[in-house]
């Protein structure tokens, strides 16, 4: 679909606490900046007028209710319009319909729902694993704002693009130092939603920008895609599995000066791997100990 046939900021997640976070932030802060951010701030009728789609769980529809609740104990009125619709409609179990947020809960299909989105939005704030939504945006060719945790599991030169906010990446929030983590209220804040709503004008509001940002993720998906998977008869693992290295346990546990090849994510799984095999070695008693548990 073309940039005028789009509408609306896309989230997809399931209720962890790092999701759960990042929805708080863009229903109470996110949001309401997009939603107010002026034309000469960089801002768009469509952007103002554009609504957070939160798929995944009955979860977000309860978050977007208490948001609403909020805005109303508070006497918020400019946010009350935002989130809140006393209609029937609005209150269906799982789901919440409101003027700037639809909480669509679990759905059969999210590609229907990505296929009519604009931007795909993945505020990260906690660094575990793989970011799926991430490569769910890049193969359905949404341009994404996303923040540098958000990025993990990508190629290291594909994360130093996002560092910079290259398409298809809108960068949320800085990036961290070596060896260093930053706290959510560092990343998700009031200032950082209005940096938020107006790094995502410049994709959302230019259509030549945005179908720059599009092609390039949709070229990012064919390029991670085409390479040497590690999976299938011909793959590495089926050679190593064809012909699997004799490994040997030994008692010295002297550890070697890390590859400077490695990867940061490449380190921290080998050091996670050695971690558990030094506690069996130790709840065992050795190698020999070891081999009669069957460990």
């Amino acid at each position: 679909r073309s940039a005028d046939r789009r509408a609306d900021l896309v989230f997809v997640g399931g209720g962890t606490f790092s999701n759960r976070a990042a929805v708080r932030w863009l229903l109470r802060a996110a949001l309401p900046a997009a939603a107010t951010l002026p034309d000469r701030a960089g801002g768009c009728p469509a952007l103002r007028a554009a609504k957070l789609l939160a798929v995944g769980t009955a979860a977000w529809a309860d978050e977007a209710k208490k948001a609403c609740a909020e805005a109303r104990q508070q006497h918020k009125t400019s946010l009350v319009a935002l989130l809140c619709d006393p209609t029937p409609a609005a209150r269906r179990f799982g789901k919440w319909e409101a003027p700037a947020v639809r909480a669509l809960g679990r759905v059969d299909d999210v590609s229907a729902v990505l296929r009519k989105a604009k931007l795909f939005v993945a505020p990260a704030v906690v660094a575990s694993g793989i970011s799926t939504k991430v490569w769910l945006a890049l193969e359905h060719g949404l341009p994404l704002a996303t923040t540098y945790d958000g990025t993990r599991g990508l190629p290291d030169d594909v994360r130093a693009e996002a560092a910079d906010s290259l398409p298809p990446f809108t960068l949320l929030g800085p990036v961290p130092a070596p060896n260093a983590t930053l706290s959510p209220k560092d990343i998700l804040s009031r200032r950082s939603a209005l940096d938020f709503a107006r790094d995502v004008a410049r994709v959302y509001c230019d259509k030549d920008t945005w179908r720059r940002h599009a092609f390039k993720a949709l070229a990012l998906a064919k390029r991670l895609e085409s390479r040497e998977p590690w999976s299938g008869p011909r793959s590495k693992l089926a050679a190593l599995l064809a012909a699997p290295p004799e490994l040997r346990c030994v008692d010295s546990l002297d550890h070697k000066r890390p590859d400077a090849r490695e990867t940061d994510l490449q380190r921290s799984l080998l050091d996670d791997i050695q971690a558990r095999f030094t506690t069996l070695h130790r709840q065992h008693g050795g190698c020999r100990q070891l081999a009669r548990a069957g460990l």
